[in-house]
């Protein structure tokens, strides 16, 4: 069973991802990582998760025990160091398979 972090579920490509996640019965949680969290969702699986890119510390406790990591951030404001933070946390917090966009 494993769980997936997903960065960017409300964007352009994030949002018709997010479907398929959910219909994935070897998937048993989501996370979507968020600056703003929607938290409106149809399925248990999945959580929604506010996150500062810039906090190490709070993207690891983000990622912790997730299997796998899609990026689908978009481009706003200062998202080269937010993903390289991204990459930092997921690294540190032995997630095994990263998803760049």
């Amino acid at each position: 069973m494993t769980t997936v972090a997903l960065v960017g579920a409300t964007g352009n490509f994030g949002h018709k991802l997010l479907p398929y996640l959910v219909a994935e019965e070897s998937i048993v949680e989501i996370r979507c990582l968020s600056r703003h969290p929607r938290q409106s969702h149809t399925s248990q699986k999945v959580k929604d998760v506010k996150v500062d890119y810039q906090n190490l510390g709070a993207l690891g406790s983000a990622l912790g025990g997730c299997d796998v990591l899609i990026n689908a951030m978009g481009t706003n404001m200062d998202h080269l160091s937010s993903k390289k933070a991204l990459v930092d946390a997921a690294a540190i917090t032995g997630v095994k398979v990263y998803i760049p966009r």
